[in-house]
């Protein structure tokens, strides 16, 4: 599950990235109030936001409100942007970087539900597209992740291995 912030909101993801002094440096010192949290319908997703919600009141100052919508209307409005902070699986039909870094951090991609874009990163992808030997792919790769780790689009918060066969 990864957690995607709102470009359209106007509040820094900054705020939201490892700690107090973090967030005090991004001009919240005291906290936030009123996030509104978009996390999809369902056990395991509302558990994982529930004891989320709690880590960042505590470690943060920042006061989330759970908004549980189902699945079509979480894409709805993780599409138009109705949200602070929105919780979703990332799910690829193929388990290789050409189809879920365009799909989840591509500048047009589908699934880019905080309109994040990286001219460097899309050049790179561009270039992973491309390469057919496998060790130049994935020091691209590599090169491509570094920049998710130093401009994150979204906040992985957890990792789940799900086969469907």
């Amino acid at each position: 599950m990864e957690t995607s912030y709102s470009q359209t909101t106007g509040r820094t993801r900054r705020a939201f990235l490892g700690t107090a002094a973090g967030a005090a440096a991004a001009g919240y010192a005291n906290g936030l109030k009123g996030v509104d949290w978009l996390v999809r319908d369902g056990a395991l997703t509302k558990l994982w936001a529930m004891a989320i919600q709690a880590m960042l009141k505590e470690a943060l100052n920042v006061e989330t409100t759970l908004r549980l919508v189902q699945v079509t209307n979480w894409f709805d409005d993780a599409q138009a942007g109705r949200f602070d902070l929105a919780s979703s699986p990332v799910v690829s039909t193929l388990m290789d970087p050409s189809d879920y870094f365009r799909s989840w951090y591509g500048k047009d991609g589908p699934q880019n539900y905080s309109t994040w874009s990286n001219a460097a990163f899309e050049e790179l992808v561009d270039q992973i597209d491309r390469e057919l030997d496998e060790t130049k792919r994935k020091a691209l790769v590599a090169q491509a992740e570094a920049i998710l780790e130093q401009d994150p689009p979204v906040l992985p918060v957890s990792w789940e291995k799900i086969n469907d066969a």
